[in-house]
């Protein structure tokens, strides 16, 4: 009787979700959206409503594999997951000169990792492109705000790595400050 009243969702759900509210994808499309903050999450949004798959787990892109036994910083841990490339936590790895997200993709403190995300990131909207045919993939969280001003870079490499014909999906930055709030 009562499990109408309350209910609970992960946080990249939700971002996914409010996000594909406000665009004008909100009833009609696949919005994907990717948290990229101290790890990466994400959600599915198709026609308006959160895509959980089989046994609620989907749109887990954090876990998705990149280059599989080659993460970009020494550890045991071999994965070589989205996760491992492109989180928060990760870019510090990757460069412990910063201290922040936006010093990973700006300036010259880090500049020599900067090809190298735009192209992973590339690589995973790619596979998220050719896997779910979205409308739009929109990043958020600390990170993914970093990528701002390498969306167009990103989308050219998209278009390298896509198969001709093949339409891509909008790339944008998230709008909304806290998803949590909408």
């Amino acid at each position: 009787m009562y499990e109408d009243l309350v209910s609970a969702e992960n946080d990249a759900n939700a971002f996914a979700l409010a996000e594909a509210k406000i665009s004008e994808y909100s009833t009609k499309g696949v919005v994907v959206g990717i948290t990229m903050g101290t790890g990466v999450g994400g959600g599915v949004v198709v026609d308006g409503k959160l895509f959980r798959g089989a046994h609620g787990f989907a749109a887990e892109i954090g876990h998705m594999l990149l280059k599989p036994g080659e993460p970009p910083f020494d550890t045991s841990d071999k994965r070589g997951d989205i996760e491992q490339f492109l989180s928060g936590a990760a870019f510090g790895k990757r460069c412990e000169a910063a201290s922040r997200p936006e010093e990973y993709m700006e300036g010259e403190v880090c500049a020599f990792m900067r090809p190298e995300v735009c192209k992973e990131v590339a690589w995973m909207c790619v596979s998220l492109n050719s896997l779910l045919d979205p409308s739009l993939i929109i990043f958020g969280g600390s990170a993914g705000k970093a990528l701002r001003p390498h969306l167009a870079e990103i989308q050219k490499e998209m278009k390298q790595w896509s198969l001709p014909n093949i339409p891509l999906a909008n790339l944008a930055i998230a709008s909304l400050d806290d998803a949590a709030t909408l």
